[in-house]
């Protein structure tokens, strides 16, 4: 199982891992990297990185998110 994890395209198998994980996991992951991203927008855009800075710009990313997957899902 080890080498089939590793085989092929890591994109596509991290996708196949997020699509059949536990739910509870896979949401932590995604909100560490929603954090993330929020980070280096703030960075990009000179702002501080702050708690009340980072909850923000985490609910715009996601709330831009939503409305990506929602009008292609139409």
């Amino acid at each position: 199982m080890f080498d089939e994890l590793f085989e092929g395209d890591p994109i596509l198998k991290w996708k196949e891992i997020i699509f059949h994980a536990n739910p509870s996991v896979v949401a932590d992951e995604l909100e560490r990297l929603l954090e993330e991203i929020a980070k280096a927008e703030l960075e990009k855009e000179g702002e501080e990185i702050n708690l009340e800075n980072l909850k923000q710009m985490k609910q715009d990313l996601a709330i831009q998110s939503m409305g990506n997957i929602l009008s292609q899902n139409e």
